[in-house]
């Protein structure tokens, strides 16, 4: 009798293994950890330069390939094993395809601020990003992208075949995440808004800040809580703090950056959650607050409307004033925060990762058959 032999998938663990997590790490670790969960009848391969500090999945039908870690990781180190022992298709969970290796790829390109927002990046790391997504959107047979305003751009961007890309909305961790657990204390002793993300020019902190000291004038206990560590133009977002009116001031707080256990504290307690970025490839903490029964407000730009939906309040960001209202009537209208929150909470349970995994992984498979 012969033995099946499992197709041998290939998986870019190197952000997913990452102590300290943002958008792109959490993604990677939450779609490698459920893609492998859900299907035994492949065998996975996971490339990184290190173990997960955190549990991970133990099954037969996964192997881990450390690779030291060294500079151009990915395209020397990563690219040389794959070459010497290659899987049948690979894939990236963030924009950096090996160029120099033959086997098929499958890229997950979150986004292109690189291109709208470049200063928010050093020059050498900018230039990086660019060759390589540009090389990774040429080489990869099939493209993933968490928005159809992300695959928008790239189709815009590189001239690429719609076809080509597949849209994957993100999940958001279902275990963590939920109104159910018993959490301690407030973090902050008075009501609050909370915001999370790097403090910077393309998070648009400084018009959140403009739109809060509009209502600190008349609500005189809220708060603004930053949840985020300093960004390309802090140093105008901290000068402006800095010349806000005292009582104004010490209302805001800077947490710096956050892991998830304590970004739950803080959004399990928030009155509301405000998001306007200028531009996200998807923008992940919008399902989390709307997991914790936090009233959203975010940006209408971008991604922002197609996960936000008609269950958020979305504005434009040229005027503070309305964002303002928006607080005062969520703050002073009981009744019109609960409609949000019942909104919220139906519309977010249409996300999840392990629907996400699915679909990545059924890209994955039609990829290698190509």
């Amino acid at each position: 009798m012969v033995k099946e032999v499992k197709m041998i998938i290939g998986l870019d663990a190197s952000r997913a293994v990452r102590a300290i997590k943002t958008g792109t790490e959490y993604y990677s670790w939450e779609i490698l950890r459920q893609m492998v969960t859900a299907n035994q009848q492949y065998q996975f391969r996971l490339y990184a330069p290190s173990l997960p500090s955190e549990p991970f999945p133990q099954q037969p039908n996964i192997e881990w390939r450390l690779i030291a870690p060294k500079r151009l990781w990915s395209q020397i180190h990563l690219a040389n094993e794959l070459r010497k022992d290659p899987p049948d298709v690979l894939f990236i969970p963030s924009h950096v395809i090996p160029i120099l290796s033959t086997t098929p790829s499958v890229v997950t390109i979150h986004d292109l601020a690189y291109l709208f927002y470049p200063d928010s990046y050093a020059p050498l790391e900018r230039r990086y990003i660019a060759l390589s997504t540009a090389a990774s959107v040429s080489k990869a047979r099939a493209i993933i992208t968490p928005s159809e305003s992300t695959k928008a751009d790239i189709v815009k961007t590189f001239r690429c075949r719609p076809e080509k890309i597949s849209v994957i909305a993100h999940g958001y961790n279902r275990e963590l995440f939920n109104t159910h657990k018993l959490l301690e204390k407030p973090p902050v002793d008075e009501p609050y808004i909370l915001s999370i993300g790097r403090l910077e020019e393309k998070k648009n902190t400084a018009f959140l800040i403009s739109a809060f000291t509009l209502f600190a004038k008349e609500n005189k206990q809220v708060k603004l809580v930053l949840a985020g560590k300093p960004g390309y133009g802090y140093k105008k977002i901290h000068q402006l703090i800095v010349a806000l009116p005292p009582e104004t001031r010490k209302r805001v707080i800077e947490t710096g950056y956050l892991p998830q256990y304590d970004i739950l504290r803080y959004l399990r307690y928030a009155k509301i959650f405000a998001f306007p970025s200028r531009y996200e490839g998807f923008g992940m903490p919008i399902l989390e607050a709307m997991a914790m029964n936090v009233p959203v407000i975010c940006a209408n730009s971008s991604s922002l409307p197609e996960v936000a939906d008609k269950a958020a309040i979305t504005l434009a960001t040229n005027e503070p004033l309305p964002w303002a209202a928006s607080f005062s009537r969520i703050f002073n209208q009981p009744q019109f925060a609960q409609k949000i929150i019942g909104a919220q909470t139906k519309w977010v349970d249409n996300f999840s990762w392990k629907k996400a995994a699915q679909k990545t992984l059924e890209v994955i498979i039609n990829a290698n058959k190509k």
